[in-house]
């Protein structure tokens, strides 16, 4: 190992054959904001993992007992609560009426348009009595599906953030 009086003439050496330029302006803000995204993504990750938990679980009290469905119904209303807030939040968090987003958010609404058609046929069919777990886990992985289009959404605009603030650094 060596020792601070070895480093020194290595560290100047070194500082007079490179030049080094002191990073733009607003660098570490944008780091930080890169940064505390990653933190949400993570939590958005933690938040399908509980849900697939769930589903495990339902799945797992279809097979053990038919008699339980009051208790997998339950699960199932309150997993269906917390991706359609998940879901809306998201949306409501997006930038609007914001040109260069216009695109991928279109294309998103698209598909949750298509998505949430199909989860409503399959709603109904729920409430008119067709309580098959199956039909339970199509139901769950229709609002995952509508989760991870809104997250990818969100992630676009993100990267469109990121590549117009380097642009307007340039």
């Amino acid at each position: 190992m060596m020792n601070k009086d070895a480093k020194d003439p290595l560290y100047e050496r070194f500082a007079k054959a490179y030049t080094v330029q002191a990073p733009p302006s607003g660098h570490e803000q944008r780091f930080i904001t890169k940064l505390s995204s990653n933190k949400v993504f993570k939590r958005r990750r933690l938040s399908l993992l509980v849900a697939a938990m769930v589903l495990v679980l339902l799945g797992f009290g279809a097979t053990l007992g038919g008699n339980s469905r009051t208790a997998e119904e339950e699960a199932f209303y309150q997993t269906e609560t917390y991706f359609q807030s998940m879901v809306a939040n998201q949306l409501e968090a997006l930038p609007k009426n914001e040109p260069h987003y216009s695109r991928p958010i279109a294309a998103a609404q698209t598909q949750l348009a298509r998505l949430q058609k199909q989860y409503n046929r399959q709603m109904e069919r729920f409430q008119k009595g067709t309580k098959h777990p199956k039909l339970l886990r199509a139901l769950i992985e229709n609002l995952q599906k509508q989760l991870e289009i809104v997250e990818t959404l969100t992630q676009q605009i993100e990267i469109i953030n990121t590549e117009k603030n380097e642009m307007d650094n340039l």
